[in-house]
């Protein structure tokens, strides 16, 4: 691996126009908010060339912090976070006398230094022939309206692998999208490949262009059976919109998908029956599988409230960005269907597309396309569903987070959380009364020997409750309960 990596940062050397590494005068300006950008003169001296300054190794101010990871070869690598929301690379640049138009980007993101970036956008004005950002991770890339960044077809962007900052938790990972939607991009001749166009990219970003340029991925990371063309957006129009499970997932504008397809199992083993879903397009369901809502609480076997939901009517296509919990209810593993002509909106917030519970202002149902690392989701106090049973998200516990395309129970009111909670799924289309009736009994009532047991598929198991396996789905007084 570092075999590769090396030869390919040679390779990208490479590409650089010699010129730009001959000895020229550097000089420095200071943006609005403080950033140092350094920067010389093209051949002309009409124009600037941002480059990497060899002494401060990059961009410096008070928006930059300097912090330290280990990398997945166990080696600790320093890096420089831009702590704003959004990086505006300098459409002109000034040594106090003149202003000069910024053309061209030089080695700025590589080499030595690695960079975290939320979201950056280049200026209209750039017009060199190549943007290389080498070992950065940069979650978001924009070009403004009439953009030439590769007008002579050198094209380069390479993230940097997720894996080599996984240790340290407040470390982004990988571009979510590159938007050049307005962009007059030239096409690549020849072989792309040549170009390292998008290098190590990670499968589920999306590449937003005009429909003439023939811009694709790759040499994309392919975790699964990924093509170049899957994820290229042309004025508005995707052909195929792959993602992969728990990978991030994020739009800035609404397309359509001519196809869509989500790689994800639905397990029937113990623990796993019922899951979470939300995904950034109307899926229907296969037969064998249910959705349901949150609708309120009930009780959980301390006697603490549990969470109840109502199922979505039979044959309901499911709405994007909406959280439900699905059920598999036929003992077989699922995939979703591929969907055809489907609208994919942009990205909402999270807390735009919560569900209240309907009767129970005090929690809400959230679903995320990315991941809420455990700071975040502690501080939400999330209820995340693990083994057929909600737990609320600890404090410090790395492998406690809201993965993508799952979804949480949160109360925005500060409700006071319970220890555990286990679920109440209503059979009948939203029956509320048979909510409140089985939220009157107990789960002591339950476990009395009142009431006989019967498995999903109607079998008596009879009345002892302390002999029910744990894990499993069953239905007493007309409802199903979990054992846990």
């Amino acid at each position: 691996m570092k075999t590769k990596i090396y030869s390919l940062l040679l390779l990208l050397l490479g590409l650089l126009p010699g010129s730009l590494f001959a000895a020229q005068t550097r000089y420095h300006y200071t943006d609005s908010e403080g950033t140092i950008w350094t920067y010389q003169l093209n051949t002309a001296g009409d124009a600037a060339i941002l480059i990497k300054d060899p002494i401060t190794n990059g961009p410096t101010g008070p928006m930059w912090v300097d912090r330290a990871a280990v990398n997945s070869f166990g080696v600790t690598q320093n890096y420089r976070k831009y702590t704003g929301d959004i990086l505006h690379l300098p459409s002109t640049v000034s040594n106090g006398t003149n202003v000069y138009p910024v053309k061209s980007v030089s080695g700025l993101f590589m080499n030595g230094t690695y960079f975290e970036i939320e979201k950056l956008v280049l200026p209209a004005s750039l017009e060199g022939s190549q943007l290389i950002l080498f070992h950065s991770c940069i979650r978001r890339i924009v070009a403004e309206p009439g953009n030439h960044i590769s007008e002579f077809g050198q094209f380069g962007l390479a993230g940097w692998p997720p894996a080599d900052f996984a240790k340290d938790e407040t470390a982004i990972g990988n571009v979510l999208y590159y938007d050049f939607s307005e962009c007059p991009l030239d096409n690549i001749t020849g072989d792309p490949g040549q170009y390292l166009a998008f290098f190590v990219t990670h499968d589920n970003a999306l590449l937003f262009t005009k429909a003439t340029t023939n811009f694709q991925f790759n040499n994309r990371r392919m975790k699964s059976n990924f093509t170049g063309s899957d994820n290229v957006v042309r004025d508005g129009v995707c052909a195929s919109l792959h993602i992969d499970d728990e990978e991030d997932f994020e739009s800035p504008c609404t397309f359509t998908a001519t196809q869509a397809k989500y790689e994800r199992v639905f397990s029937n083993v113990v623990g796993k029956a019922v899951s979470t879903l939300y995904l950034p397009y109307p899926t229907d369901l296969p037969n064998g599988m249910r959705a349901y809502t949150l609708i309120r609480k009930g009780f959980d076997e301390n006697g603490d409230k549990a969470f109840c939901f109502a199922p979505v009517p039979a044959g309901t296509r499911l709405e994007a960005y909406k959280p439900y919990l699905v059920q598999i209810t036929d003992g077989a593993s699922h995939t979703l269907p591929t969907m055809h002509n489907v609208t994919v909106p942009a990205t909402p917030n999270i807390e735009t597309s919560a569900i209240q519970a309907s009767d129970d202002s005090d929690w809400k149902f959230y679903g995320t396309t990315l991941r809420i690392k455990n700071d975040k989701a502690y501080a939400k106090k999330a209820y995340y569903l693990n083994g057929n049973k909600w737990w609320a998200v600890q404090n410090g516990v790395t492998n406690d987070y809201i993965a993508p395309f799952r979804c949480f129970i949160s109360s925005p009111t500060g409700a006071v959380p319970a220890k555990s909670f286990l679920m109440v799924l209503d059979e009948e289309d939203n029956n509320t009364t048979g909510i409140k009736s089985l939220e009157n009994k107990t789960n002591e009532d339950i476990k009395s020997g009142k009431y006989p047991f019967y498995s999903v598929d109607g079998k008596l198991i009879g009345n002892d409750y302390n002999a029910l396996e744990s894990g499993q789905i069953y239905i007493v007084n007309g409802k199903k309960f979990y054992k846990i």
